[in-house]
């Protein structure tokens, strides 16, 4: 029982460290999200919502890795989300990005897909941006695959 009592300062301890390092991580993530230009992806770089539409509230970033690809998400909140996005889509349109799956839905929610050919060679970046009410998400990821034409992407299996 003593051994007990000396161990849980220890553990606790433990635990306030871990959380820390945790908050300082997606204090990082989250300063990206909300204060950078643009988002860092390997060596590729993507505008930020904050760069085209201004700064906005940050609900949400995430990084995790699925099938061997990593994955960053990005969630906002605004008042405007269908003007922003609209705005944000043509942005990266404009700098060529391609629409690889339509719009679906209206301006109360719904998605697109775009994507753009990555720096690292047979590479592509692929974002899906689904949006409703006053929540929006960008989750992006890099994928070996080509890209065809303006609407035709190409993924590696």
């Amino acid at each position: 029982m003593l051994k007990l009592r000396r161990s849980i300062p220890v553990l606790i301890l433990a635990a306030f460290l871990c959380l820390a390092l945790c908050s300082c991580f997606f204090g990082d993530m989250a300063r990206e999200a909300g204060e950078s230009d643009f988002y860092a992806f390997g060596e590729d770089t993507v505008p930020s919502v904050k760069s085209v539409v201004g700064s906005r509230s940050v609900t949400n970033v995430s990084t995790s890795v699925n099938i061997g690809n990593t994955v960053k998400e990005y969630g906002y909140r605004s008042d405007t989300v269908y003007e922003d996005l609209t705005v944000y889509a043509q942005h990266l349109s404009d700098n060529g990005w391609m629409i690889t799956q339509d719009a679906q839905g209206d301006e109360i929610a719904g998605s697109i897909q775009i994507a753009k050919p990555s720096v690292d060679e047979g590479m592509i970046l692929v974002m899906d941006i689904v949006y409703n009410g006053k929540d929006f998400t960008l989750t992006m990821s890099k994928l070996p695959g080509t890209l065809e034409s303006e609407t035709d992407a190409v993924w590696e299996e």
